[in-house]
C-alpha cells in the first residue's frame, strides 16, 4: 500500500422458505442423507470437478435436518434465518463455527473484540466462532495449506485477488450455496442485485457470499488538501483521466521542497486506470480492452497502455519523484508513511463516495480524492470480496445464517449491531456513535483499527464516519449503477486447464512488480520480463482464456 493511495478494497428482503415445506423437506431426510452421502463419495472422489449438481447440493442440505431435534430447529430457523426474534438462540443447537479471513492483523484489542462479538453471537442463535484472523501478507499461504490438507474449517475469505475464487471452485473446495442462500439468507440473497449473483456464477452455481462494497473498480488518486493549497494545483482541470503525467506540475513542486516525499502507485491497480479487465488477476496475462468493448483476450503486459505506463513509472523515478532507491530495499511500503507524510500523490485503492474522509481518518490529515479514470464494472470488481463455506462444513446452515446476520440487519435496531461490533470493536470502548454517524476513539484508532470493513460483509451494514456523507451508501450504489460495465461482467475464468501455467506466471510477475511499481526496471529487463512470461506460458493461457470466452459469448 502506497503511502497516500486509497486505503481500501440494495434494496427490498425477501421471504424464507416456509415452515411447512421446511417440516416436509425433514420427513424425507433419512432417504435423502442416504443419496446426499453417495453423491459426495463421488465428489470428493473427482477433486476435478467444478460443481454440485443441484440434487446433490438439495440432498446434502436436507441431510442437515434428519433428526427430529434439528428438523424443528430449521423450521424455526427457516422462519428466521438470522434469528432476528427474541430469545431464538434458545430454539437452536450450540455450534462452533471456524472463520479464516485477512487483514491488518493483530490488533491489540481483538481478543477483546472477538470474544464481545461471541457473547452477542451466542445469545442471539447459540453459535460461536473461532475467529483466526491473519494477516494480509500470510494469508495465501495459510489457505493454500488449510484447503490443500484438509485442515477443518467453515467459512473463508476469498476474491479474485487472495485465496483465488476460481481456482478453488474449480478444485472444489467450496460449497454450492444456491439452495442455502436462498433458504437461510434470503435478504441477503434478495438485496444484493442479480447480476452480481451471476458474476459469481460457475456452471449456474453460486459458491461465495457477496460482500457488497464499491464493485465499480477504478483506482483513487490522493491529495493532501495542505498540499493543493500550498501549491495551487487545480485537480479539477489540470488532470487528466488515464494519464498520470498529468500529475507532474504537483509531483514536480512538492519534490523540489520535500524531496524525500514520494508518488506511488503499484502494478496491482493499473489494470482499470489502463481501462482493462485482466480475467484472472494481476498475477496472470491474459485481459481484455473495456474502452473498446471487444472481448478479444491479449497479453496486457505486451500492451501499448500497459509499456506506457512503464515508461511514466520510469520517467517519475528517474525524476527523482519515487524515491525508489530507498524503497527498493522494501517488499512493500511501510504503514507508518502514511502518517508520516511521506508520500506526495498516490494513486490507488478504490475510488468511493465517502472514501476521503475515511482515509483522511487513518491518514491525520485531509485528503482529496478523484477517479483516476473511468470506473468499470467488472467480475473482478463484484468478486473482490466474498466469503465462502467449506464444500464438507458441518454445520453450513449455520455458517450461512452468520453471513445473514452480518450482511442484512433483521435486528430491527437502528444498525447493525453484529457487523458493526466485528469491525470497528465494541460501542464506547472503540467507537462512539450518535445514531446517524460514528466516531473513533483513541481506543479505536491504535487498539482496534484492522481497516477490513469491506472485508467481513456488507459495507453497507457499517455507521458512516463521521464527516462521511449520511447517504454514503445510497451515494456507493449510483456509482456501480453508473460505471461502464466490462463485455465480460459475469465471465468468471477457469483456471484449472491452465494451472501450471498460471502459477510460472505468477512466479514471474511477483518477481518483477515491485521494481516495475518503484519504476526502476530498464528497458531490457522489460523485455527480459516479456520472454520469461513467454517462456512460462504465457500464450498458453491466453488461449485457454479465449477459447472459454468465445464459449461463454456464444452461449449468452
Amino acid at each position: 500500500m502506497v503511502a497516500l493511495a486509497g486505503a481500501s478494497r440494495g434494496g427490498g428482503g425477501g421471504t424464507a422458505t416456509t415452515a411447512a415445506a421446511t417440516t416436509a423437506a425433514a420427513t424425507t431426510a433419512a432417504a435423502a442423507a442416504t443419496e446426499a452421502s453417495e453423491d459426495t463419495e463421488d465428489e470428493e472422489g473427482e477433486e476435478d470437478e467444478v460443481t454440485t449438481t443441484a440434487a446433490a447440493a438439495a440432498a446434502a442440505t436436507t441431510a442437515a435436518a434428519a433428526t427430529t431435534t434439528a428438523a424443528a430447529a430449521t423450521t424455526a430457523a427457516a422462519a428466521d434465518p438470522a434469528g432476528s426474534g427474541a430469545g431464538a438462540g434458545a430454539d437452536l443447537d450450540p455450534v462452533e463455527l471456524i472463520w479464516f479471513f485477512p487483514g491488518n492483523w493483530p490488533q491489540a484489542d481483538q481478543e477483546m473484540v472477538f470474544d464481545e462479538f461471541n457473547e452477542m453471537l451466542k445469545a442471539h442463535m447459540n453459535t460461536t466462532i473461532d475467529l483466526r484472523a491473519v494477516s494480509f501478507g500470510e494469508y495465501e499461504q495459510k489457505m493454500s495449506l488449510v484447503i490443500s490438507s484438509g485442515d477443518d474449517y467453515d467459512i473463508c475469505f476469498t476474491s479474485n485477488w487472495l485465496n483465488n475464487y476460481g481456482l478453488n471452485v474449480g478444485r472444489g473446495a467450496f460449497l454450492e450455496l444456491n439452495d442455502l442462500l436462498a433458504e437461510y439468507a434470503p435478504n441477503t440473497f434478495a438485496s444484493v442485485p442479480s447480476a452480481f449473483w451471476e458474476a459469481t456464477m460457475v456452471n449456474g452455481s453460486i459458491y461465495a457470499v457477496i460482500c457488497e462494497q464499491i464493485s465499480a473498480r477504478i483506482s483513487a488518486v490522493s491529495l493532501t488538501e495542505d498540499d493543493i493549497n500550498e501549491f495551487g494545483y487545480d485537480y479539477e482541470n489540470e488532470y487528466v483521466p488515464g494519464d498520470i503525467r498529468s500529475l507532474e506540475p504537483l509531483l514536480e513542486a512538492i519534490y523540489e521542497k520535500y524531496p524525500h516525499r514520494y508518488f506511488g502507485m503499484a502494478l496491482d491497480v493499473a489494470q482499470e486506470y489502463l481501462g482493462m479487465e485482466y480475467l484472472n488477476g494481476v498475477l496472470t496475462p491474459g485481459g481484455i480492452d473495456c474502452f473498446t468493448g471487444s472481448t478479444t483476450v491479449f497479453n496486457q503486459f505486451k500492451s501499448e497502455a500497459f509499456l506506457k505506463w512503464v515508461n511514466d513509472m520510469r520517467y517519475f523515478s528517474d525524476k527523482g519523484y519515487m524515491d525508489a532507491t530507498r524503497r527498493i530495499t522494501m517488499s512493500e511500503d511501510p504503514g507508518t508513511d502514511r502518517r508520516n507524510r511521506m508520500g506526495s500523490i498516490g494513486v490507488g485503492g478504490a475510488y468511493k463516495p465517502g472514501g476521503a474522509e475515511f482515509d483522511s481518518m487513518l491518514s491525520g490529515f485531509t485528503l482529496i480524492q478523484f477517479p483516476s479514470n473511468k470506473p468499470i464494472l467488472t467480475t473482478g470488481g463484484i468478486i473482490a470480496t466474498m466469503q465462502a463455506l467449506n464444500r464438507v462444513s458441518k454445520n453450513p446452515e449455520r455458517a450461512i445464517m452468520v453471513m445473514e446476520l452480518l450482511n442484512y440487519n433483521t435486528t430491527g435496531e437502528p444498525f447493525n449491531k453484529f457487523y458493526n461490533t466485528l469491525v470497528f470493536g465494541i460501542e464506547g470502548t472503540h467507537w462512539t456513535s450518535d445514531g446517524t454517524f460514528r466516531t473513533l476513539t483513541d481506543a479505536g484508532a491504535e487498539r482496534y483499527n484492522a481497516n477490513t470493513e469491506w472485508m467481513f460483509a456488507s459495507n453497507y451494514q457499517a455507521i458512516p464516519l463521521a464527516g462521511q456523507p449520511a447517504d454514503v451508501w445510497e451515494q456507493t450504489k449510483v456509482v456501480n449503477n453508473e460505471a461502464l460495465i466490462s463485455p465480460l461482467c459475469g465471465f468468471l475464468f477457469d483456471s484449472e486447464p491452465v494451472k501450471g501455467e498460471a502459477g510460472a506466471c505468477a512466479a514471474v510477475i511477483q518477481e518483477y512488480m515491485r521494481p516495475l511499481s518503484l519504476g526502476v526496471v530498464t528497458e531490457a529487463e522489460y523485455d527480459e520480463f516479456l520472454t520469461r512470461l513467454d517462456a512460462a506460458g504465457a500464450d498458453v493461457i491466453i488461449a485457454e482464456m479465449q477459447r472459454q470466452v468465445d464459449e461463454w459469448v456464444a452461449g449468452r
